[in-house]
C-alpha cells in the first residue's frame, strides 16, 4: 500500500502516505479493514472521518482545517485505494459517477469556512528597499535572491520556476534557458563581454517543463531602464556570476556559489528578505511583514501591469495563466486601480432610453406604476 500511495508525485506521494497512515490508524480503532471493503455503504464512514479531520482531531496539525483541506485528505485516502485496484469509495456503485452526498457535504462545509486569506501584492518601493538590503549586506545569497525577485516579478513567475522548492514537480529555469540581446543582435553567454550582457535591452526565458507552460514556450521582457529594478539587468548579473563560477550550461538560474559551493535561492530566502523590507518600510503602503510572501511577486508583477492599464488578456499571456484565475491575485483595493473611477461613473451616470427600444420596455416594465412614464 505505502509504495502504492508514493506513486507519481515525491510530494504528493509523501502526503498521500502520511494521509493513508492516519487513515489506517482511523479504522483500526474500529476494527475495520482499511480497504473498507466490509462496508456496503462506505459514505458515513469516510465522512466520519473528513469530519473529525475538519474539526482538527485527525489534522496533523491538531487545528480546524477548512472544507478543501478535509477534501483533501478524503480524495487522497481514495485515490491510494483506487490505485490499489479496488475502486474509489467516493463513487455511486450504481453510476459509477461520484456520489452526489460528497458534492452536497463539500459545498456546505464550505459555507462555514472562513474567507481565504491571500498573500498581497508587494508596492514597488518594498521590492527596491529589499534590494537596497541586499547591496548593503553583499554577500552572494542576499544579492542572488534579490536577483531572483525581479525575474519573478517582471515575468510573473511561480516559486518553483524562478527558485528551489522542495516539490520536485516543479522545475526552475537553467543557465541554458536563458537569452540575453542587445537591440537586434543576440549575446553568447558565454562568451560576449561582461559590459555587453551588461547593456541587454532584452532577456528571454524558455519553458522547459515549468507549470502551464508549453515546452519550448519562450516569454521576453525589454529592460525597464531602471538602475535596478529591472529582470534583464538582474538575469545578466545572475548570468555573469554563474559565468564566473564556471557553472555548466544545465546550472539552475537561482544557483549562487559561496565558500567553495553551489547553493539554490529558495523560497524561505526571499521571504526573508522581502519580509525585512517590509519590515523597514511597509508601514507607507499598509504592508505587514506577515501578509507577503516569495509567491507574493507574481501576483505584485500582475497587479502593476493592471495598475498601468495593460490589457487582462496580455497579463494572462505573459503569466501562462489558461484560465481567469489571475483575477484572485488582483487586489482591488489598491487606491491606483480605482482611482477615477467614482468620478468617471458620476459624469457618465446621467443616462437615458430612447423610447420604444427594447431597453426602455425592460426598465419601464420593472418601475411601480407612475414612477417610469413617458
Amino acid at each position: 500500500m505505502q509504495s502504492t500511495a508514493a506513486a507519481g508525485n515525491p510530494k504528493r506521494g509523501g502526503r498521500k502516505r502520511a494521509q493513508f497512515s492516519r487513515f489506517e490508524d482511523f479504522c483500526a480503532s474500529f476494527n475495520i479493514c482499511p480497504t473498507l471493503e466490509s462496508l456496503p455503504d462506505k459514505f458515513p464512514f469516510l465522512s466520519a472521518y473528513a469530519w473529525l479531520y475538519r474539526c482538527g482531531e485527525l489534522a496533523p496539525t491538531g487545528a480546524a482545517v477548512k472544507s478543501r483541506t478535509a477534501e483533501d485528505a478524503v480524495r487522497l485516502i481514495s485515490q491510494t485505494l483506487e490505485e490499489l485496484g479496488i475502486g474509489d469509495p467516493r463513487s455511486n456503485s450504481d453510476t459509477k459517477k461520484m456520489d452526489v452526498r460528497w458534492t452536497r457535504l463539500w459545498r456546505d462545509w464550505s459555507k462555514y469556512d472562513d474567507p481565504p486569506k491571500r498573500v498581497k501584492p508587494i508596492p514597488l518601493g518594498i521590492l527596491l528597499e529589499a534590494q537596497r538590503i541586499a547591496d548593503s549586506n553583499g554577500s552572494p545569497a542576499m544579492k542572488a535572491a534579490a536577483r531572483m525577485m525581479w525575474v519573478a516579478y517582471f515575468f510573473l513567475c511561480r516559486p518553483g520556476e524562478y527558485c528551489a522548492t522542495v516539490d520536485d514537480g516543479n522545475k526552475f529555469f537553467r543557465l541554458c534557458d536563458v537569452g540575453l540581446r542587445n537591440g537586434a543582435a543576440a549575446l553568447d553567454l558565454a562568451t560576449a563581454p561582461a559590459e555587453d550582457l551588461r547593456r541587454a535591452t532584452f532577456a528571454l526565458l524558455e519553458f522547459t517543463e515549468q507549470k502551464n507552460g508549453e515546452k519550448g514556450e519562450k516569454v521576453g521582457q525589454y529592460d525597464s531602464g531602471h538602475p535596478a529594478a529591472s529582470a534583464t539587468k538582474a538575469i545578466a548579473e545572475q548570468v555573469l556570476h554563474l559565468r564566473e563560477h564556471g557553472a555548466p550550461s544545465d546550472a539552475p538560474l537561482c544557483s549562487y556559489w559561496h565558500h567553495g559551493r553551489w547553493y539554490l535561492v529558495t523560497p524561505p530566502a526571499i521571504t526573508m528578505l522581502l519580509r525585512d523590507a517590509a519590515s523597514n518600510v511597509g508601514h507607507k503602503y499598509g504592508i505587514k511583514p506577515e501578509d507577503i510572501s516569495a509567491r507574493s511577486l507574481r501576483a505584485s508583477g500582475a497587479m502593476a501591469l493592471l495598475c498601468a492599464d495593460v490589457d487582462p488578456v496580455k497579463i494572462r499571456i505573459l503569466g501562462r495563466w489558461k484560465s481567469d484565475t489571475m483575477l484572485r491575485y488582483l487586489h482591488i483595493q489598491a487606491p491606483t486601480l480605482v482611482r477615477g473611477l467614482a468620478s468617471g461613473m458620476l459624469a457618465a451616470g446621467d443616462f437615458s432610453f430612447l423610447p420604444e427600444t427594447r431597453q426602455y420596455r425592460l426598465v419601464a416594465d420593472e418601475q411601480p406604476d407612475g414612477l417610469y412614464q413617458d
